[in-house]
């Protein structure tokens, strides 16, 4: 047997999972979907942002920009605190989903706005 076959014969007999090694992969899935969740929350605010953007109405951005970016840094500080790494993930989490119905809102009475500027709407949906 040459030596570089040994070799990949040792690594391959490493590599093999152990028990141990389970607890790892289950704590890194949690981790995941925390992040996922995350993630979600915080692409959940972009597409309401974009719609305000492509109205022209940057400036009414703002407000929401500016309790967002307080919030981060208190949610993810609070959460820290509180959980380590995981909750500063979580902090960071209820944040952006928390500011998720307020853009919300704000691109309701945007484009509503936008509408009856143009004239748009009609005296049924105004009510």
């Amino acid at each position: 047997m040459s030596s570089s076959h040994r070799r990949w014969v040792q690594l391959r007999v490493r590599a093999q999972p152990k028990r141990e090694s389970r607890q790892y992969v289950l704590a890194g899935s949690q981790e995941l979907i925390h992040s996922v969740v995350s993630l979600a929350g915080t692409a959940a605010t972009v597409g309401p942002a974009s719609v305000i953007y492509s109205l022209g109405r940057p400036r009414l951005t703002l407000p929401v920009n500016v309790v967002l970016a307080v919030s981060v840094i208190a949610g993810s500080l609070c959460g820290l605190h509180l959980g380590a790494r995981g909750g500063c993930r979580l902090g960071y989490a209820m944040t952006y989903w928390g500011t998720c119905p307020v853009w919300l809102l704000q691109t309701r009475v945007d484009v509503r706005a936008g509408a009856a500027a143009r004239g748009l709407l009609n005296a049924r949906t105004t009510q």
